[in-house]
């Protein structure tokens, strides 16, 4: 059962990624991290993988934060479980990508498993990449997602 304050906390935070989503000039990804990071860390990791200062990526935990053009933001939430506790969204400039290399480093960097989203609509399958491994499909249990919006892995493919 959700309280008022996270209605209203949730409702804050997708109005905040609508309007960021606005900007043609920005694209991101929703990336689930395996245990908490701190946000000077998660910067670092960021940063390195995608080859830019710490000066240029921003973490988060609100969209209002985000005074001006930055390069890379970082939007930490807490996610519901304990298999992947941190929901991570990622915005980055049109002059930056992510993909499974750079989230691989970041796992690696971290020490820590990521859980991506796939290509395909099933809501039930993901990506995990784990560290310096190659990543590998996995299917969730759809229990834990439906019922708790726990990311939960059931099976690796």
């Amino acid at each position: 059962m959700l309280k008022l304050g996270t209605v209203v906390a949730e409702a804050n935070w997708l109005g905040e990624r609508r309007q960021l989503e606005k900007d043609p000039g920005v694209n991101g990804i929703d990336i689930l991290l395996s245990r908490l990071v701190a946000p000077a860390t998660l910067a670092e990791a960021l940063a390195a993988a995608l080859g830019v200062s710490c000066d240029e990526v921003l973490v988060v935990g609100s969209l209002q934060a985000v005074s001006g053009p930055t390069p890379v933001v970082a939007l930490v939430i807490p996610a519901e479980g304990d298999e992947f506790p941190l929901q991570v969204a990622l915005y980055l400039d049109a002059r930056h990508r992510i993909g499974m290399a750079e989230l691989r480093s970041v796992s690696k960097a971290l020490d820590v498993s990521v859980l991506v989203p796939d290509e395909s609509p099933d809501p039930y399958v993901m990506i995990l990449i784990e560290g310096g491994e190659p990543e590998q499909r996995v299917d969730l249990d759809a229990e834990s997602l439906d019922g708790h919006e726990e990311h939960r892995v059931r099976a690796r493919r």
